[in-house]
């Protein structure tokens, strides 16, 4: 069994990826922010889980912590929100944050594995595949400092036999992620009989879900013998209007979706098409969450929730038929 290190372990993908762990048996020691009301949720969740306080500005003492560690994967960003997207300094602060506890951990706690978590974001407007070979050219501060943390983790990693794999995540969903996402705030509004305002959504994307996310993540822990960038995510292209749709369909309610009623960021149209065969081949991985399963798990979710109870509320769960392509 892995001992394993995260930051961040209180974030959407941290509280999947800590306790799935600690179900397999590994130790888990999870950084949190001091005096976070989240301690004491995240050791609930297994004896396997150790919590220590410690504030972003003190992460460059963070080995210092620690006996051992196996593999550090750190999940803290500050500038995931889209309003935050382009605060430089933001961005910036949360890109020397992290490269300086992966200092720590390599040099006072003798880690020999970082996993990060990147972003298509790095890759900028590229039209076409993306594939982990591109020349990246982000056109956000958060893609361009996620950029930055890789380039300069992979020199610092090779100079010191550190193993660095980066994880390039294409919009993540499921329970317990951010309301300001957009795909958390159009089922709120739907299961509400409320309007929703947006752009034309003809963009080509995808979504994949929080679970497969994590199972990717856990079978790369256990990997030797790989170090590089990998895109994650499921390689079903669709209109973000498809995904909506589908959504509205499985709720069956009166609330309207309002194409066109946002103007696109900059006029263009973000289309992804991504290229995850590098990923299926290395670990023998495909996604298992279908977009409906995953997207009726939200909606009992919002309607069940402490705050977010919705009466009177008929969830249809007719599957959709999906056209070719994965999923």
């Amino acid at each position: 069994m892995k001992e394993v290190v995260v930051a961040g372990g209180s974030s959407f993908i941290g509280l999947h990826l800590i306790q799935k762990l600690a179900e397999q048996g590994h130790h888990v020691t999870v950084f949190v922010r001091c005096k976070s009301d989240k301690i004491s949720r995240i050791q609930d969740i297994s004896t396997n889980i150790t919590c220590i306080e410690l504030d972003l500005e003190n992460y460059d003492t963070m080995g210092q912590h620690l006996k051992l560690c196996d593999c550090y994967i750190p999940l803290t960003w500050e500038g995931t929100k889209r309003t935050d997207r382009n605060n430089e300094w933001m961005n910036q602060n949360s890109c020397h944050i992290i490269f300086q506890s992966i200092k720590s951990m390599v040099e006072e706690a003798q880690c020999k594995k970082i996993i990060l978590a990147g972003s298509f974001s790095e890759y900028g407007s590229i039209l076409g595949p993306l594939t982990e070979d591109l020349e990246c050219i982000p056109d956000s501060e958060y893609g361009k400092y996620k950029l930055e943390l890789y380039q300069m983790a992979k020199s610092y990693c090779t100079e010191h036999l550190v193993s660095l794999i980066e994880v390039r995540l294409f919009s993540v969903y499921g329970c317990g992620d951010g309301d300001d996402k957009l795909l958390n705030q159009v089922i709120q509004k739907l299961l509400l009989g409320e309007a929703v305002s947006l752009t034309g959504c003809e963009q080509t994307w995808e979504f994949i879900h929080v679970r497969d996310v994590v199972e990717a993540l856990i079978l790369l822990i256990k990997l030797n013998t790989f170090e590089g960038c990998l895109n994650l995510t499921t390689e079903y292209h669709r209109t973000l209007q498809f995904y909506l749709e589908a959504t509205k369909r499985i709720i069956g309610q009166k609330g309207t979706l309002l194409y066109g009623a946002l103007d696109y960021p900059n006029h263009i149209v973000p289309h992804i098409v991504s290229d995850t065969s590098k990923i299926r081949n290395l670990l023998n991985w495909e996604p298992k969450v279908c977009f409906e399963d995953g997207v009726k798990e939200m909606i009992d979710y919002y309607r069940n929730s402490t705050g977010r109870v919705i009466e009177g509320i008929e969830i249809k769960t007719e599957r959709l038929k999906t056209q070719s392509g994965r999923m």
